[in-house]
């Protein structure tokens, strides 16, 4: 999950945002532009673990 959210181009971001925003856990379909910025954020967290050889740990709760 680390690398693959580390190599997601910023091309892909808005397609990723509007899948996430469908999924059935939002009871109102959030914001696809917060969802944009939400994952690139993610994405930056990966990138930088995946250069320390770190791994992420991500719990969520809906």
């Amino acid at each position: 999950m680390r690398d693959t959210l580390a190599g997601v181009p910023d091309a892909r971001l808005a397609d990723l945002a509007e899948r996430w925003g469908r999924i059935e856990e939002f009871f109102t379909p959030p914001d696809t532009g917060y969802l944009v910025t939400l994952i690139g954020e993610l994405r930056e967290l990966a990138r930088r673990a995946q250069a320390d050889g770190q791994l992420i740990y991500c719990w969520w709760c809906l």
